[in-house]
């Protein structure tokens, strides 16, 4: 199509954000949409403005036979601050043309001037509405927002390109890009004042009345049930289209918004018009069969869409039930509170109460709880959440190339950058070795123009003859390092950009200055090239062991730095699972270990295209020679058709980014997040190299913790380590995801059954304490109390005398069978009051007569200095040995009381 000069066609047009956005108006009035069909025609450097409006006045009044008296023409009327002229051209052309030059009106930027973006090419435009009803004359109600007089067709002249500082620079060539959509225009040839009055829509409604058993469309704008109609038939065709070009509802950009529109098409469709599962998924078919036949692609994934739209309902009609729980569980923690922080919605949105739940539905949901919700934060906590940032921020100031500096660049007679350099390496055992070029000055680009030298202190782009610098591409992040001349100035290069094979490194100069002509050697930041070579070898890799294990799985985009890579995906299986993922890691790091070979090719892009199994991007468009990289199988064998029995990884890729020669060089890999595990697009992250050893080793850390931790007996030792583990998963940003999981799993499990015991214990505890109670009270009027009973753990009896804190000493012996070869009991002797004598002196008695011994207690009982525990050996008769310790007992302590008695006396 390159060669083209005029084109016609028909266009799928999607308006649901940016700079032209529908959403909010679909439905509440009876023309906009979020998905039309654009009619257009182009020139290329062609036809200009006379021969645009010429044909667009015929086909409207001669082809369809449009009356002239209910046409109306606007053109752009100028704009003073800008120094543009208003286009009479235009004017003039139309008057020519037979329109009345009262119907020939001005209209200001807002309305005639046609722009994309703040940069980039634009123009003015000239536009064609009717009247609907047919007045004498409707002029004031043109562009005044009124239903009955509509645009039917714009005209835009591309004569401008605008710079980033506003400036309106004259195209070399100029270009006409014309548009009228496919519903407006049929509306009127078919009579109606409303385009969801046509044949385009009647079906879908007829389908809509009869799957949900609702009264017919009646057309009215105020109509919650009419504008329910227009909304579920308009959103149906939206993701219908969107779901059969490759998008699929996910958690980010497009795939976020087509996930909320319809989760917006569910929440009408069910609680507006009483649909039941699986309505919107038969609806999909009635679009199907009135597309399918102009877009082919539509009637190709007709069960897809059918299916991912029934999977989109079933998950947000279950995320109502589970998001209403999930709340109610999040406002017991957070209290009582009027707005939901971006920082709570993103807890909520994770399943820190139980159960993930989209963004949007917790928004809808908030206000049956009376809250509003911080989405403004909420997105920019998410922004910060999933951004891969370079190690260096790159400075916005820097100069860029833009299309008029390669003009002039070609004019000079600068050629293109030699960046063949870039692919040069060399292993030397241990790591990546690059060598240096010596490269000569050509240009530097410098505050919006191109100077002759730029001084110590300044930002610049470099423009060298030839660089063995990867500037952005293919998601991997640009190089950086140094640029010294044999003088020994010397500049640091933070990026690098390219533009039609012109590479530029936007560089700071540091010492002395560069001058054009100057012969600079240019170095690498080494670490940052083999950490970028490593996670995109690795991210061919993942991909390929993904669609093994998940199948089917199509890129929606990458990105790769010296510190990771993310890769964003679709596939067959609806839900991702630990075990999927598992299975994903161990089949990489097969490959690995296995030493797997990595090929690299330059070829013809035909010849490459005729390799079976290719990975390409669909929107992505190649040059005429493309960098084939494959994982496994060398690229000629590839081209020979000898992959099919190869048993190995044979990941054959379209790339022109830097890689490794050999899996091994890798490490491993470690999967170390993934988002939206149970959305149609997800996203994992993944390390490898150092980083991977790292994640390694905090998993097994993490592992001899939890042992630990299983084992411990210490209610204080086993807090002070699942706090640390807390940590530890906290503030580990490496850590394998699915060791992260189980682990959390493991210390929720042992947290659990600790606080179970617990609570056993307790009421163990109080049964004792109401026994050892008793007991005590039998005995009030004792100097001391000796006893038997049967006790398990000699803890659990200091744990209820610390609680009853008797005022005399007590002396407790256990008859429990589970002591066989030993007697053991406790000492307690009050601190405060008379004391006769103290726990250890009755122990130290007991131990002396029958060769046992006696301690403290231990643990977080140790700080109890009154309490002592003994162990006799067990030598005859259990009954008869413990009888034998309470008379020995009984004994000291009367002879303790005749000790203290004899001091009074004396």
């Amino acid at each position: 199509m390159a060669t083209y000069s005029r084109v016609v066609n028909a266009q799928k047009c999607i308006r649901v954000g940016g700079k032209h956005n529908d959403l909010d108006d679909v439905g509440h009035d009876t023309y906009h949409h979020t998905f039309f069909e654009m009619l257009g025609n182009w020139s290329f450097a062609s036809y200009f403005k006379r021969e645009a409006c010429m044909m667009a006045w015929s086909l409207l009044t001669e082809t369809y036979r449009l009356p002239k008296s209910r046409l109306y023409v606007t053109y752009f009327g100028g704009c003073s601050e800008l120094g543009l002229e208003p286009d009479l051209e235009s004017r003039s052309i139309w008057i020519e043309n037979g329109v009345p030059s009262e119907r020939v009106l001005p209209f200001s930027m807002k309305d005639n001037f046609w722009a994309m973006g703040n940069t980039g090419p634009c123009g003015p435009c000239t536009e064609i509405h009717f009247d609907l009803i047919d007045r004498p004359n409707a002029s004031r109600l043109v562009n005044a927002g009124s239903p009955e007089v509509i645009e039917l067709w714009n005209l835009v002249f591309m004569q401008f390109d605008r710079q980033a500082d506003g400036f309106l620079q004259q195209l070399p060539q100029k270009h006409v890009d014309t548009g009228m959509g496919l519903e407006r225009i049929t509306a009127v040839l078919q009579g109606h004042a409303s385009n969801y009055d046509t044949d385009l829509f009647a079906p879908l409604f007829s389908a809509i009345q009869k799957g949900c058993r609702c009264r017919p469309y009646s057309g009215r704008v105020e109509d919650r049930f009419d504008v329910a109609y227009r909304i579920v038939a308009d959103h149906t065709r939206m993701l219908s289209v969107a779901i059969a070009d490759g998008l699929l509802p996910g958690n980010r950009e497009s795939g976020g918004k087509l996930r909320q529109i319809m989760h917006r098409c569910v929440h009408q469709a069910s609680k507006v018009m009483g649909s039941t599962p699986g309505f919107l998924g038969d609806l999909t078919s009635v679009v199907v069969d009135i597309l399918g036949d102009f877009y082919p692609e539509l009637a190709m994934h007709r069960e897809q869409i059918r299916d991912v739209t029934n999977e989109t309902e079933h998950r947000y009609l279950e995320n109502l039930v589970f998001g209403r729980q999930m709340i109610t569980k999040a406002l017991s923690k957070y209290g009582n509170i009027r707005t939901l922080s971006g920082g709570q919605l993103l807890e909520i949105q994770d399943g820190r109460f139980g159960k993930s739940v989209p963004g949007d539905v917790i928004c809808l949901l908030a206000t049956e709880f009376g809250l509003t919700a911080d989405m403004e934060e909420f997105e920019k906590i998410l922004q910060e959440k999933q951004g891969l940032s370079c190690a260096t921020p790159v400075d916005d100031s820097a100069e860029l190339l833009s299309l008029y500096d390669v003009d002039f660049l070609k004019a000079k007679g600068f050629g293109p950058t030699n960046d063949s350099f870039k692919y040069d390496r060399f292993w030397t055992g241990d790591g990546y070795g690059f060598g240096t070029v010596d490269a000569k000055v050509v240009a530097l680009k410098f505050d919006g123009g191109f100077v002759d030298c730029v001084a110590k202190g300044n930002t610049c782009g470099l423009l060298v003859d030839k660089t063995n610098f990867y500037a952005e591409a293919g998601g991997q992040v640009a190089d950086q390092g140094r640029a010294v001349t044999d003088k020994g100035d010397e500049a640091q290069i933070f990026d690098v950009q390219s533009r039609q094979n012109y590479v530029l490194h936007k560089a700071i100069v540091e010492e002395g200055s560069l001058n054009v002509g100057d012969t600079v050697v240019l170095s690498l930041d080494k670490s940052r090239r083999q950490g970028c070579m490593l996670n995109h070898t690795a991210t061919h890799l993942v991909s390929f062991c993904l669609n093994k294990v998940l199948g089917n799985v199509r890129q929606q985009s990458s990105m790769v730095n010296d510190e990771k890579l993310s890769f964003e995906f679709t596939c067959s299986k609806m839900s991702v699972s630990n075990e999927d993922l598992s299975a994903v890691t161990e089949l990489a790091n097969q490959f690995i270990r296995d030493d797997t070979p990595v090929y690299h090719s330059v070829l013809p892009l035909h010849v490459a295209r005729s390799i079976g199994n290719l990975v390409t991007l669909v929107d992505e468009v190649y040059p005429s020679s493309v960098n084939v990289v494959s994982i496994g199988i060398p690229v000629s064998d590839l081209l020979e058709g000898k992959m099919e029995k190869r048993q190995c990884c044979n990941s054959v890729e379209l790339c022109c980014g830097t890689h490794v020669d050999n899996l091994s060089h890798l490490g491993a890999v470690v999967i170390t997040h993934l988002q939206g595990a149970n959305q149609s697009t997800k996203r994992l992250v993944a390390v490898t190299g150092e980083r991977a050893t790292e994640a390694l080793k905090s998993s097994q850390s993490l592992r001899l913790q939890l042992e630990v931790l299983s084992k411990v007996q210490s209610t204080v030792e086993a807090m002070e380590i699942s706090q640390n583990i807390a940590k530890l998963l906290a503030d580990s940003s490496v850590f394998p995801k699915v060791d992260r999981d189980a682990a959390q799993k493991e210390l929720e499990k042992l947290t659990l059954s600790r606080q179970v015991n617990k609570v056993k214990n307790e009421g163990k505890l109080a049964h004792l304490s109401k026994v050892v109670a008793g007991l005590l009270q039998e005995n009030s009027a004792s100097a001391a109390f000796v006893s038997s009973f049967d006790f398990a753990k000699t803890r659990d009896i200091v744990e209820v005398l610390v609680r009853l804190a008797p005022n005399h000493p007590t002396i407790l012996i256990s008859t429990s069978n589970l002591f066989t070869e030993v007697i053991v009991g406790v000492a307690y002797v009050p601190k405060e009051g008379q004391v006769l004598f103290t726990s250890s002196q009755l122990s130290e008695f007991l131990c002396q007569e029958l060769q046992g011994s006696y301690s403290l207690p231990k643990g977080k009982l140790a700080k109890h200095t009154n309490f002592h525990i003994f162990s006799l050996p067990l030598k005859g008769d259990r009954n008869q040995e413990i009888n034998r310790v309470l008379d020995l007992a009984r004994k000291f302590v009367t002879e303790a009381e005749l000790k203290q008695s004899t001091k009074i006396i004396s």
